[in-house]
């Protein structure tokens, strides 16, 4: 391998699941689960992987091995493209980089034992047989902190954190280069855990290992990781040397990650971003920046545009627009305009006491959400008519149908003005919100007409003009808020 050469290179990976709908299994979506991630891993290093669950961390892992196909992009081992091997190829490939799942109740055979588990790579490889493979597998499990003498029991006869050392034995079998440690200690006790973590670094250190180590705790990847890079809705938002990261993070989810951190000083306390609202959908990425749904300084030009990611320092990457390398101070001008950019937002953020005051279920404190509200056995007995009333009357259905799109369109409006501190001038504007109110996100009604959306002062009118497709008909749906 050449010197200059990173062991792995991944270029653009994108990884795309089809989601589909009906008899005939026709597409109806994707899930976005990995969205162009590019990185690199250089022989004797390890590289942290973390973010919230569902971001695509585990995807990330599980494409880079081939267990799952990538939609596009490229991954590179040792100046080989791995997507262009054979099945064959593959499998002589992979005695140069393993992985430790995050579940071990299902990656390890139920009806193997574990002397089954862990030499299974040495017999498929043709590497140690007879008392060559039962010594080999005995100093695996005494590597892991298991006697070899249990070599002949099998899974369910451990408990879930010696099953997890298992697999990180089996890992170990064939002298890989590369590990991707998915969530590996996540199912240890903390002295077990630091146990692993030793003995990984031991590894590094004496076999000259490199780590792909995927997780969601903070203070382990600190511990392990040369480098970290952060995921947001299957993108890298920021990657950096770990103590950079720690000391001066630069993107607004990863000061948000960091502030989450326990602080073990009961006399100190740490200053906590909570961030607002939900990820979205990886169906529906929200457009521009993925994280500008949830950010504290987000902009209008978040909303439209995709930040690109862009180099700040010697090898510190972050997406967002704050960051300007061109500045001649750019981390002073950074942090300054995303102190300026916060404070806009408490700015137009509601008062308490206000007249009208938002809530998070989407209307105002002193106006009933549409439907209004009943309670009690009222409310039942509405309730079973008109499930009744929809089953059996079609044109029915259509007005319930067009009532919970009103009250799920107001209640998105309502959340959109909560984080912008504003109403949109159109409901295209709403973006991903669309899709939490219509299929394919199209704001059309029942009948197939676009809905009626118009701002009055602080507030808005929604309208469908029903069936009769007129303006002011006697089957309108329509109702008027303010925000």
């Amino acid at each position: 391998m050449s010197g200059d050469r990173p062991l792995l290179e991944v270029q653009g990976l994108v990884k795309h699941y089809a989601v589909t709908a009906g008899v005939f299994s026709r597409e109806v979506g994707k899930v976005r689960a990995v969205d162009g991630v590019s990185f690199e891993i250089r022989a004797g290093e390890t590289l942290g992987l973390v973010g919230e669950s569902g971001c695509g961390k585990t995807t990330v892992g599980r494409t880079l091995m081939r267990l799952e196909e990538p939609t596009a992009g490229r991954v590179t081992f040792d100046g080989q493209d791995l997507q262009a091997l054979s099945r064959t190829e593959l499998r002589a490939a992979r005695r140069d980089f393993q992985m430790v799942f995050q579940d071990p109740m299902s990656s390890l055979n139920p009806r193997m034992t574990v002397r089954d588990i862990v030499g299974e790579p040495l017999a498929v490889h043709g590497l140690a047989k007879g008392p060559a493979l039962e010594a080999r597998v005995s100093e695996l499990l005494e590597k892991v902190g298991i006697p070899g003498a249990w070599r002949n029991r099998y899974p369910h006869e451990f408990s879930g954190g010696q099953r997890q050392r298992i697999g990180v034995a089996r890992a170990l079998a064939l002298g890989p280069r590369l590990i991707v440690c998915d969530e590996a200690v996540s199912a240890l006790d903390v002295s077990v855990q630091a146990q692993v973590l030793n003995l990984l670094i031991d590894l590094r250190a004496e076999l000259g290992l490199s780590y792909l180590f995927i997780s969601h705790d903070l203070s382990v990847v600190r511990h392990v990781s040369d480098r970290i890079a952060v995921m947001y809705l299957g993108q890298i938002v920021e990657l950096a040397a770990t103590e950079t990261l720690f000391r001066e993070p630069v993107h607004p989810y990863t000061r948000a990650l960091l502030s989450a951190i326990p602080v073990p000083n009961p006399t100190r306390r740490s200053e906590r971003i909570v961030l607002q609202g939900d990820v979205p959908s990886p169906m529906a990425p929200p457009p521009g920046c993925r994280f500008h749904t949830r950010c504290p300084a987000v902009m209008e030009r978040c909303r439209r545009e995709m930040p690109p990611a862009v180099e700040v320092e010697g090898g510190h990457v972050v997406r967002c627009f704050l960051a300007d390398p061109s500045a001649a101070d750019w981390r002073a001008a950074t942090d300054q305009r995303r102190r300026e950019a916060e404070a806009a937002q408490v700015a137009r953020a509601p008062k308490p006491g206000s007249s009208m005051p938002l809530r998070s279920s989407g209307a105002p404190e002193d106006e009933a959400p549409v439907p209004p509200a009943l309670t009690g056995g009222l409310t039942a007995v509405l309730a079973l008519g008109l499930i009744l009333l929809a089953i059996v009357v079609w044109p029915g259905t259509r007005h319930a149908q067009a009532r919970d799109q009103l009250a799920g369109l107001s209640r998105e409006l309502h959340a959109f003005a909560e984080t912008t501190g504003g109403l949109p001038t159109a409901l295209d504007e709403l973006g991903w919100r669309l899709h939490e109110v219509f299929e394919g996100g199209q704001p059309t009604d029942p009948w197939g007409a676009a809905w009626q959306y118009e701002r009055q002062g602080e507030g808005f009118s929604l309208s469908s003009r029903g069936p009769d497709g007129r303006p002011g008909g006697g089957d309108d749906v329509a109702g008027s808020h303010g925000s």
